[in-house]
């Protein structure tokens, strides 16, 4: 093999007449040819720079067109890279750089240098290469090494790290631009930073798919959302789940999304209520997706919804096997909720330098995300929350999705979490935290009743009504700190 998988992708456009733009940033569109040479350009100057010798490189570039462009060079050298978040803490990053044995950090600033790690600063302009130039020949031409390293969060508050290979690249692209239905002429909105996961490597799907992916990386409030959908076209739209909530909540007046418009969230199941309140104020067809960053898209929504099913998350995506099992790894029937379990031929298989991590998610060929869930009969996925946020109260098992159900269905609540609070010997008690609609107003015991007319012993004994649940970076609600809020202390 001459060539890495990705520049092989950078050259193949590059040939092609009448090739739509690979992306707009602002107000400017670049080419797939013009991409191709701003890209051949950087690798050229990594080289020269003895990027050969450096192993994995940190990635610590908050301009976003610097970012992507430097992301791709390395791609196409076949050099591993790992984002290094410019906003994260120096301890923080000095402590993946240390588990990952990171030889350089590549930058856009003085300021993102770190102590014993060479650091090399981006320079604001590259020499230009012409378009048709040959490409720098690879360091490592080989589509099953490590391409990129990728930081999973755990429940102990050490990062789970694992890497994803340029072949693995490449069959997730392929898979994820035929079930979400893009392609070459569509355009992809991505609000958010190519320092994520998800931005990132929808904007490289977007480049498989020969599709214009949208950057705009900074702070961007709901209104300009909608009118940057507008101006360039948008025909899908990636979301952080917080910019989900934020469109629902203020979305009106103003640019609305055409109806044929598809919005992809980045959680993994949100309230109907959520839902139906962003498609009434933003407009387009919100969908929801489960899935994880080591194996990849699981279930989807689109295009036929939640097909009226309870806590779904969609069908289970051509490519991947998803089961449910019991605690001795046998598969349940149809509507037995259990343990789910999954594989797709993309995924990764183990985790640097933790071998517990390991024997616990990766058995026998499967990954074991520690969420429970249930198949219907008709191959609808539903999704029931994380299996250590299962209740058990007086020997009844009461998952965190079904006192959520009731309690999002009530007029007064915008979104709830459900969540144990250990009782002794009774196990734990449930209790859950709501955020309201907008200027509603309603009594604790109000929703207590609410609850235990539709769920009786499996009810949350207090509920507390919070102005806002807390958040993770993701925009996953902070259940572990709801626990410890006075609303919930001893009974």
């Amino acid at each position: 093999m001459t060539s890495t998988v990705i520049g092989e992708l950078l050259a193949r456009p590059a040939q092609a007449a009448g090739t739509p733009s690979a992306w707009i940033d602002g107000g400017r569109e670049t080419g797939f040819p013009a991409l191709a040479a701003e890209v051949g350009a950087f690798a050229a100057w990594l080289v020269h720079h003895g990027i050969a010798q450096r192993g994995v490189v940190g990635l610590s570039i908050a301009g976003e067109r610097a970012n992507l462009v430097a992301s791709l060079a390395l791609f196409a050298l076949g050099v591993p890279q790992f984002t290094l978040t410019t906003t994260d803490p120096v301890p923080m990053r000095a402590e993946l750089t240390r588990r990952l044995g990171i030889g350089l950090v590549l930058a856009d600033s003085d300021g993102q240098g770190l102590d014993g790690v060479p650091l090399l600063v981006v320079p604001r302009a590259l020499p230009a290469v012409a378009p048709g130039t040959p490409a720098i020949a690879p360091i490592v031409a080989d589509a099953d090494a490590p391409a990129l390293y990728v930081a999973s969060s755990g429940t102990t508050g050490r990062a789970k790290l694992f890497a994803i290979s340029q072949r693995s690249i490449a069959m997730r692209a392929a898979s994820l631009a035929a079930i979400e239905g893009f392609g070459r002429g569509d355009r992809l909105v991505i609000p958010m930073s190519a320092q994520t996961f998800h931005g990132r490597m929808t904007r490289l799907y977007a480049l498989f798919a020969g599709a214009t992916s949208v950057v705009h990386g900074g702070v961007i409030g709901p209104a300009a959302i909608l009118e940057l959908c507008a101006r360039v076209g948008a025909t899908n739209v990636h979301l952080g789940v917080l910019q989900v909530y934020a469109l629902a909540a203020e979305a009106s007046g103003g640019e609305r999304l055409a109806s044929h418009v598809r919005v992809f969230s980045s959680s993994t199941r949100l309230p109907t209520s959520v839902r139906a309140a962003f498609e009434s104020r933003a407009g387009g067809r919100l969908y929801d997706r489960y899935g994880t960053t080591e194996v990849g898209l699981l279930a989807i929504t689109c295009p036929r919804g939640d097909e009226g099913v309870p806590d779904s998350v969609g069908r289970i995506v051509p490519g991947a096997e998803v089961e449910i099992v019991d605690a001795e790894g046998r598969v349940l029937p149809h509507g037995v909720v259990g343990e789910i379990r999954a594989r797709t031929p993309w995924m990764t298989h183990d985790y640097v330098d933790d071998p517990a991590a390991v024997a616990h998610h990766f058995r026998d060929g499967w990954f074991h995300p520690g969420d429970m869930g249930a198949i219907t009969p008709h191959g609808v996925l539903r999704f029931l929350g994380r299996a250590d946020d299962m209740m058990s109260y007086g020997g009844i098992n009461i998952f965190p999705a079904e006192i959520e159900r009731v309690l999002d269905a009530h007029p007064a609540v915008r979104e709830s979490a459900a969540f144990p609070v250990a009782a002794g010997e009774l196990g734990q008690l449930p209790m859950a935290a709501v955020e309201l609609n907008g200027k509603a107003t309603i009594e604790p015991a109000e929703l207590v009743a609410w609850a235990r007319e539709h769920l009786g012993a499996r009810a949350p004994r207090r509920i507390a009504v919070l102005d806002t649940l807390p958040r993770n970076a993701a925009g996953k609600v902070a259940k572990r700190e709801l626990a410890g809020l006075d609303p919930f202390g001893p009974s």
